[in-house]
């Protein structure tokens, strides 16, 4: 999933559809960062998800 997801978030980077600066490892953290805080809030998962490809866009 790790070689995959670096794959496709080279791809994106290259497109300049997302921030340089970020790596994959950063991006699996900030995802399963945000899985674990809406677990038992699932209510707020279109909020969170947002913020998440919000914050990884470029400048």
């Amino acid at each position: 999933m790790r070689a995959a997801g670096a794959e496709l978030l080279t791809a994106a980077q290259k497109a300049g559809r997302v921030r340089t600066d970020l790596e994959i490892n950063a991006l699996l953290n900030l995802a399963n960062a945000v899985a674990l805080a809406i677990e038992h809030r699932p209510h707020q998962s279109t909020l969170a998800m947002s913020v998440l490809t919000n914050g990884i866009r470029p400048d």
